[in-house]
């Protein structure tokens, strides 16, 4: 039964290679698979294959059931090469695609890197502007309560000397008192009126040293007063400029941290779009 399926099989490839029409030669052979006797063999015949094959060669039963089969098989593979045709073009054309929408996204990243390069740069120099400008507006406010202090205390050493003074000079009006009461009480009668008169200019001069050491005084004591309002106001305003800088260092700290964050972001996606077999983050 196997010698018989071959033989039959041998005549059927030499009848469809004998017998191709010139109107399907172009086309180029074709390879078919027939079965027969439970024999399953492969032929390669022309594309244009004879319609009809030689009853001598195939009985009349057979014929009509092997034509059938070689034309469903061309078919198949007609409409397989059509398929893998369209399939091949459409993923070329999608390959285009993603090439340019990769292009695309690599370039809008490149241009919003820029733009964040451009702001940290802007943020880094509003940092060194305000820095220097609060060392500056520091170093001015100590000067002025250094100065402030080195006046209040002049001032005082002032009053302390004015009062010194004052003290000497109420001693010296005292004793001047003392001893020209004593020359009175030893002196005539004539000189009385006279000492009693140096008494009571001595007396006048004391007061008015008095009345003028006090008005001193309360001008030296509103003085101080003014002085140490004034620094405590520079105390104050000092105070602001530390938590004024402390906070504008703080938002920086944070502006800079959210840029910083951003940059390592669009340089991990740069990345990934340049290695497109690199799984995302």
């Amino acid at each position: 039964g196997g010698a018989g399926g071959g033989g039959g099989a041998a005549s059927l490839s030499s009848a469809l290679a004998s017998t191709a029409p010139s109107s399907e030669a172009k086309d180029g052979p074709r390879r078919v698979r027939v079965t027969q006797a439970g024999v399953t063999t492969s032929l390669e015949a022309p594309a244009g294959a004879a319609r009809t094959l030689s009853r001598e060669l195939v009985p009349d039963e057979k014929l009509d059931s092997l034509l059938l089969t070689v034309e469903a098989l061309r078919a198949q593979l007609d409409e397989k090469e059509r398929i893998y045709t369209e399939r091949v073009t459409a993923l070329l054309e999608d390959r285009r695609l993603r090439l340019a929408e990769e292009e695309a996204r690599i370039s809008a990243c490149s241009k919003q890197m820029a733009h964040l390069e451009t702001s940290l740069a802007e943020a880094e120099r509003l940092l060194t502007r305000s820095t220097r400008d609060y060392l500056q507006l520091r170093h001015e406010s100590l000067s002025r309560q250094r100065s402030d202090t080195e006046a209040v205390e002049a001032l005082r050493r002032e009053s302390s000397a004015r009062k010194a003074d004052a003290e000497q000079a109420r001693a010296a009006a005292a004793a001047e008192v003392s001893q020209a009461a004593s020359k009175a009480k030893r002196g005539a009668e004539q000189y009385v009126a006279l000492f009693r008169q140096q008494a009571a200019e001595a007396q006048r001069e004391a007061n008015q040293l008095r009345e003028r050491e006090g008005a001193s005084e309360q001008a030296l004591t509103a003085r101080v007063k003014e002085l140490e309002a004034t620094l405590v106001r520079l105390r104050r305003t000092h105070s602001s400029l530390e938590e004024r800088r402390r906070l504008e260092a703080e938002g920086y700290g944070r502006e800079l941290a959210e840029l910083r964050k951003a940059f390592s972001r669009l340089e991990l996606r740069v990345y990934a779009g340049r290695n497109p077999d690199a799984e995302p983050q």
